[in-house]
Formats: structure tokens, C-alpha cells, sequence
């Protein structure tokens, strides 16, 4: 089963610093999940980029598309691989071509979808109070040209009837935010892009995220919330597992039972034990799937808060009775 992340963001955004600075803090490990690049060529440019960021020098921005393929474990036990499709900031601007259409064809077959957007768009704001702070950087992202071409994409994504796997919007250099206006930078994301959460069959986790501070000679990294982008991602794929592993599950069950008489039990005595096999092999699988699951809902805050439907949840609430759920 492929899986599949894609990730956009416009140029200056951010996504290569944090791509570099997630990849680097989950290698060592978060709160025991941990990430690897199975390519090693892959795993030695990721350190070069880091030792350039220690050194307080900025990556230059991607200017074609990457495809990582990584690997996530707890307890450096297996979770799964994924794709990481890194598209170009430039990309969005240029539809028709050949690589506008490759990253529609990627958001189509994707697990989830990663908007990054440059936490400088929020920083810097002349403001008396909350509520002016949230005015003016409404009207700021309105006329911004990064969120036109961003908002545009999924313009052509409902033209061509392509449905939305789930969205994590994320908000790179949130530490430039002043911590009096962090509260209400989810509240922003609502209103512009309202459109997108506001929609049945749609799953939108806004989330800040950070390396801790301006790259310039003598940067000392104190990473934020990098694993949470990639936890999200791995949480819907691994509803995707479980979801198929219980289908399959109740096919084997299915067969036990309507060959459970005398003399079907007699005939189909090896697929009766072969489905009994591929039943308790399905439910060790479901089991884990939703161990892994549960492991990943604690990176989030007890807080945290994700939107599905239109509507706002409490993320762990959400997560851990959907796996519930499907799980029974």
C-alpha cells in the first residue's frame, strides 16, 4: 500500500528550513518516534542543509520538486514509509504546465496534504489590541499574493472534482509571532480559509511550528511543534491501514462462518484455517495500527483542536474515538 504526503508552500515560506529542522529533531527522536530517510544520499543532504542552518545561513528555496522517502518507527520499531513530495514554492504560479499538473495528479493520490505558510505574514503588525492584531493580518493575507495562488490550487482542484484528502495548514516561524497574538492565529486561519474547513468529508489540523529563532551567526535551534505536521500525516494514513485491515477481517470472518457446517467444514478445511490465520494476522495488525495511533495522538496538546466536517473538535477526543471505532 502506497503512502503518500505532499507538501506546497510558496517561496520564502519556510518549507526547506523546516523540512531540514523536522527531518533532523524526529532522527533523534520525539517522545520515541523517530524518522529516518531511506535514501542515504537523501540523509546526508538533510545534515548538510542542518549544519548550514546551525551556521545561521538560510537554504536556498527547492526549485523542483523532491520526493523523500522516509521511514517512521517507535521504539525503533516499524510504523510505516512514506512518500514526501516537496514541491517548489514557484510552482503554484504556473498553472497548465506540466509540473502544476503533476502536483494535482500527487494531491489526488495523497494521504494528506501539507500547506506551508511563511509565519512573517502574521509578524510585524501595528496593533492596540487583539481583535485590531487580527483585523489587520486578515487584511494582509487577503491581498497576499502567495495565499491568492494557494487558495487558486484548490480552486482548480474542485474543477476538476478532486476530493481533498486531509489538510494540515501549517505556519512556519511562529516565534517571530508576539506571544499576546499566538491564541488567535488558528481563529485567522478560520476566516481565510473558510471556504476550505468549511465543507463536509474534510479533516483541517492549522498548526505553528518553529525552529526557535532567526538564522544568523550563532542561531541556537529550539525546535517547536516540528514533529506535529508529520504526526498528523501518519495518523490518516494509519486510518487508512485500519480501515482496510478491518475490511479484510471481516471478509476472513465472513467465510468462517458461512462454511461452518458439516460438510463445507469438511471440503473447505484448509481455507477455513488459512482465514482463521489471515484473521488472527488482521486483528495483531489492527491492534498495532491503533497502538501506533494512539502513541502519535499524545504529540499533540490536550487542546489542540482540529476541524472536521465545518465543525471544531478536540483533536485527541477526535482521533481516539474514530480509531475507536473502526477498530471494534
Amino acid at each position: 500500500m502506497d503512502n503518500k504526503v505532499t507538501v506546497i508552500g510558496v517561496k520564502e515560506s519556510g518549507k526547506t528550513t523546516y523540512l531540514t529542522g523536522m527531518y533532523i529533531c524526529m532522527s533523534m527522536g520525539v517522545k520515541n518516534f523517530s524518522l529516518f530517510a531511506k535514501d542515504p544520499s537523501q540523509d546526508m543532504y538533510l545534515e548538510k542543509l542542518w549544519d548550514m542552518i546551525n551556521n545561521g545561513d538560510k537554504p536556498d528555496p527547492s526549485d523542483k520538486t523532491e520526493k523523500y522517502k522516509f521511514h517512521i518507527a517507535h521504539n525503533y520499531k516499524p510504523v510505516m514509509d512514506f512518500d514526501w513530495m516537496d514541491y517548489p514554492g514557484g510552482i503554484l504560479a504556473q498553472p497548465n504546465t506540466p509540473e502544476c499538473e503533476a502536483l494535482i495528479r500527487d494531491v489526488k493520490d495523497s494521504d494528506c496534504l501539507l500547506l506551508i505558510l511563511n509565519g512573517e505574514l502574521f509578524a510585524n503588525i501595528q496593533a492596540q489590541d487583539v481583535a485590531e492584531y487580527k483585523e489587520c493580518v486578515i487584511k494582509k493575507l487577503s491581498i497576499d499574493k502567495g495565499i491568492r495562488e494557494e487558495l487558486k490550487m484548490f480552486q482548480r482542484l474542485s474543477k476538476d472534482d478532486v476530493k481533498l484528502p486531509p489538510v494540515g495548514i501549517v505556519v512556519t516561524k511562529c516565534d517571530l509571532i508576539p506571544k499576546t497574538y499566538q491564541s488567535t492565529i488558528q481563529d485567522i486561519i478560520r476566516e481565510t480559509f473558510d471556504q476550505l474547513i468549511d465543507a463536509s468529508e474534510r479533516i483541517i489540523l492549522p498548526m505553528s511550528v518553529t525552529l526557535g529563532g532567526k538564522l544568523e551567526p550563532g542561531f541556537t535551534p529550539n525546535p517547536y511543534n516540528v514533529e506535529q505536521p508529520i504526526a498528523f500525516a501518519v495518523l490518516n494514513i494509519l486510518m487508512k491501514y485500519l480501515l482496510a485491515a478491518k475490511i479484510q477481517n471481516a471478509q476472513n470472518q465472513n467465510y468462517i462462518v458461512n462454511h461452518s457446517g458439516f460438510l463445507k467444514s469438511i471440503f473447505n478445511s484448509g481455507k477455513i484455517d488459512k482465514a482463521k490465520q489471515n484473521s488472527k494476522t488482521l486483528g495483531e495488525a489492527i491492534d498495532k495500527f491503533s497502538g501506533d495511533a494512539y502513541e502519535l495522538i499524545e504529540l499533540f496538546s490536550e487542546s489542540k483542536v482540529i476541524y472536521v466536517d465545518g465543525k471544531e473538535k478536540n483533536l485527541r477526543d477526535y482521533y481516539k474515538e474514530a480509531f475507536r471505532a473502526v477498530a471494534r
